[in-house]
């Protein structure tokens, strides 16, 4: 169950085992207590043409809200399928970045921090300067909500009353969320131990984020920048040392040119190098 509040632009989300009216009324409540906790008193309501009467009680006598059907088939006239087309893409995105061993039927565990992230990026109608969530539930603080990846490969620290003597002192599982109710604590899931597992130390293992690789052209060309910036501190006192040790810079840099070619660009410039014998070298 999507719900969009529009002061906020603020997205809440409910995960539903069932269509029938008790799992529906359920989580409706769930969400419109999120909207109490934060001071905020919705006074209407628009939802879709097929609502059962169960829900039209609840809106109406418990909570008190005039309601609104949008005609069937018209769905430009409820911006809650906007809100639901957008929480359907984010949380597509997180769906998609997870390891390919991770077990899928643990979707419901990412609810908490996708409804977070995609309401860190929203902007709030009522306060543009602050985003949705900010709105909500006032700003957001990192140092005490580190966020990463949901369904990444993590190394999870057992801590010394949890593990023997003598084995690992950390167990493979995957990172799932942030807690909210703890300080700088994540949420995992380890496959011998289903039960939620909570730990502050954990080391991710998303390839992109923590074993970043530098090719053999990145290499070259920050070797270039370094020599460049060596040149221009040399100032004007060049000797035979310094001669020669060019000239073996430049005979490099030619013999790598010709190994990769694609990884350098002619230019043509009027600056000249005197070399050891007097001649001068155009580079």
């Amino acid at each position: 169950m999507v719900m969009v509040e529009i002061d906020s632009n603020a997205i809440l989300a409910e995960p539903l085992s069932s269509h029938k009216d008790t799992e529906l009324t359920r989580s409706y409540r769930e969400l419109m207590l999120r909207l109490k906790l934060a001071g905020i008193v919705p006074k209407k309501h628009v939802l879709d043409n097929e609502v059962s009467e169960a829900m039209k009680e609840i809106i109406c006598t418990e909570y008190k809200m005039e309601m609104e059907l949008v005609p069937p088939g018209c769905h430009r006239r409820n911006a809650a399928e906007v809100a639901i087309r957008n929480f359907k893409a984010h949380f597509l995105s997180v769906l998609v970045g997870v390891t390919d061993d991770f077990p899928l039927h643990l979707w419901d565990r990412f609810l908490p921090q996708a409804k977070l992230t995609i309401n860190l990026l929203r902007q709030s109608n009522a306060i543009p300067p602050v985003s949705a969530y900010a709105h909500l539930s006032g700003p957001f603080d990192y140092n005490n909500m580190p966020l990463a990846s949901m369904g990444c490969a993590a190394q999870i620290h057992e801590k010394t009353d949890k593990r023997g003597t003598w084995l690992y002192h950390s167990v493979d599982g995957w990172y799932l969320s942030t807690s909210s109710e703890h300080y700088r604590t994540h949420k995992c899931y380890v496959e011998e131990t289903p039960s939620k597992h909570l730990s502050g130390t954990v080391q991710l293992q998303h390839k992109s984020i923590t074993n970043p690789t530098i090719s053999h052209a990145d290499k070259i060309m920050a070797a270039i920048v370094d020599c460049t910036d060596a040149l221009k501190n040399m100032g004007t006192k060049v000797g035979p040392v310094q001669l020669s040790q060019l000239n073996h810079l430049v005979n490099l840099t030619e013999k790598v040119a010709r190994q990769y070619p694609s990884v350098f660009v002619k230019t043509t410039s009027n600056k000249h190098l005197p070399n050891s014998e007097g001649a001068q070298r155009e580079y």
